[in-house]
């Protein structure tokens, strides 16, 4: 089973998410202190403007203390007013006071008592005033008992009264400056606190990402390397995350080059032919069995070694010129090589070259053509032999049987002048075949050489029409020239002889008492010849195929009619060789139609 691991995007999240959860927390809890901070300010706040109040109630507490000092007040005119003044001064600092703590029922308790206790000071006033207007007398009985009143009043009772709550509003204020100090030292531990954690699991969490991917990839790294370079590779990752389906990915490609490569190793090293690549100095690099087995040598013998030393020296610059050309241009002609397998053993070869630039070196494919130059060679000698030991022989019966046709050698009978007509007849098929075998042997050798000239058409169609009249009289067929007189490029010989060979096939094939006809026009740039007879026609599935070599509509044509089906074979090849075309329009029962085109003459 394999162990389960995060995915890359799964670990990313957690890596991104817990630092926001972190600073989350950081930010409630600055905030939360932040709220508490605010609060405890604004606690400060108040208490600045109770003790700003305080310190005036106590300032109208002092003035009104000083305006009852004693009889020496009552001397003074303006006592009263004073005393007024005083006591409404006093009044308004305390209710100033008290609006400030409205929330406070101990304070507003305190300030009625403080409002009624200066209340009690008017009708010991009004005593004081009555009594001194009476006498003016200092220090008179009376007024001392009233002036211990006031006294008691104003310096006992309120004074009380203010330190009692003063004293609560210190306390109070300590407490609050206490706090916000504790506040201020929480706020900076807990951003310290925080601060670290969130680093340590970014920075724990960045580390353990990285070794944990980091690893990994290198893992994937090695086998790069070791890939390029052929070895196995690491055993799979595990997981299933991105980087193990990468990871198995890879080695799957890696399964599949290498079977590939093994495939095509085993296509190159089983193959008839010799596959190879050369270095830029013609040395091998890469060889497959073939190699081995046609020079007879084993790998190590061949890899690294020059080509030139399994060549003869007279074909080294050949060799030279060759892979040269192959590397600065195109090169698409074989070069023929013999490879000197042994002392006693040389095989011939034929190389097709490419170049790869990416590669420094160039790809070669090597065919062994030692078989196919001894069948040449034999080919060669049936020729020479068909040539002169057969030909020049049939010649020699032919001249001779004309000789007995014409009686040089006397006087023959009616069978014998019957015998000797077949005979010539058979003896000038033999030869036509025999033509017809050289010809095509030529064609397909590529020894067959063009004589172009401008000819008219009609002049080789008359010439072609003239050599097959003794056959067409044969069976009674007329033989019709139409058409235009066109000025064509071509070897005249050879043309007369492509017509020769069709108005051939079409007498051959048409019946008595008909018509064959040569027809020539214009069509495009090209003059087209046309030989039209009514004979059978040709089966539709058979058309395509009348042009290639001993091919015969029916098996009996060549018995009843004569022939090897080479003739519209070297039909086809002469007209391509001018650069033309040729075709067939047939119908069973109606005729054919073969037609050829040449380009026509630019004068």
């Amino acid at each position: 089973m394999e162990k389960a691991i995060l995915s890359l995007r799964n670990k990313l999240l957690i890596l991104l998410m817990l630092p926001m959860v972190m600073q989350i927390l950081l930010a409630g809890s600055i905030y939360q202190l932040y709220v508490k901070s605010e609060g405890l300010r604004q606690h400060a706040e108040q208490a600045h403007l109770v003790s700003e109040l305080f310190a005036r109630v106590f300032e109208k507490h002092a003035i009104l203390t000083s305006v009852y000092s004693g009889d020496l007040s009552l001397q003074d005119r303006d006592f009263h007013q004073n005393a007024e003044r005083a006591k409404a001064g006093f009044n308004v600092a305390c209710a100033n006071l008290g609006r400030l703590l409205k929330d406070d029922s101990d304070v507003q308790a305190a300030l009625r008592k403080i409002s009624t206790e200066v209340a009690h000071i008017d009708p010991i006033q009004k005593q004081l005033e009555e009594n001194w207007s009476a006498t003016e007398v200092q220090g008179g009985p009376s007024r001392q008992f009233w002036w211990a009143d006031l006294r008691k009043i104003i310096s006992q009772e309120l004074l009380e009264d203010l330190n009692n709550i003063g004293s609560k509003y210190k306390s109070s204020y300590e407490m609050n400056v206490a706090q916000a100090v504790e506040t201020n030292k929480r706020l900076a531990f807990t951003i310290v606190v925080l601060c670290v954690v969130v680093a340590g699991f970014f920075v724990g969490g960045t580390i353990f990402l990285l070794n944990n991917i980091g690893s990994r990839f290198r893992i994937m790294k090695e086998n790069t390397f070791k890939l390029a370079s052929s070895q196995p590779l690491n055993d799979p990752l595990g997981g299933t995350d991105e980087i193990a389906d990468m990871d198995k990915t890879f080695h799957m490609m890696a399964k599949s080059l290498s079977d590939s490569t093994k495939r095509e190793r085993a296509i190159i090293d089983n193959a008839k032919d010799v596959i190879c690549s050369l270095s830029k100095e013609l040395r091998f690099e890469s060889v497959n069995t073939a190699l081995e087995n046609l020079l007879e040598r084993g790998y190590s013998d061949i890899i690294t070694v020059p080509l030139l030393r399994f060549c003869r020296a007279e074909d080294e610059h050949k060799i030279n010129d060759y892979f040269l050309q192959a590397r600065t241009s195109n090169q698409d002609k074989p070069l023929d090589l013999d490879l000197i397998a042994s002392e006693t053993k040389t095989v011939s070869t034929v190389w097709s070259v490419v170049w790869f630039q990416d590669l420094n070196s160039y790809l070669c494919v090597v065919h062994d053509v030692t078989e196919r130059r001894k069948l040449e060679q034999m080919r060669s000698d049936i020729f020479r032999m068909v040539t002169h030991d057969i030909r020049t022989p049939l010649t020699t019966i032919d001249a001779l049987i004309t000789f007995l046709e014409e009686g040089y050698l006397g006087e023959l009978n009616e069978r014998g002048v019957k015998m000797t007509g077949n005979a010539s007849q058979s003896v000038r098929q033999v030869i036509g075949l025999v033509n017809d075998f050289l010809v095509s042997e030529k064609l397909d050798a590529g020894d067959f050489e063009l004589v172009l000239n401008d000819e008219q058409s009609a002049q080789m169609v008359a010439e072609a029409l003239s050599s097959v009249t003794g056959v067409a009289l044969r069976k009674k067929i007329s033989l019709v020239q139409s058409g235009d007189d066109l000025c064509v490029s071509c070897d005249r010989d050879r043309i007369i002889q492509v017509i020769v060979n069709l108005l051939g096939n079409a007498i051959k094939f048409s019946p008595n008492d008909s018509e064959v006809k040569v027809a020539v026009e214009q069509v495009g740039d090209c003059v087209e010849f046309q030989v039209i007879d009514h004979g059978r026609g040709i089966p539709e599935d058979q058309v395509d195929s009348v042009f290639e070599k001993f091919k015969q509509v029916s098996s009996a044509d060549s018995k009843n009619m004569g022939g090897a089906g080479l003739g519209l074979s070297i039909c086809k090849s002469m007209v391509e060789k001018h650069g033309g075309e040729i075709g067939v329009r047939s119908k069973v029962g109606e005729g054919s139609t073969f037609w050829f085109r040449l380009p026509i003459a630019k004068s």
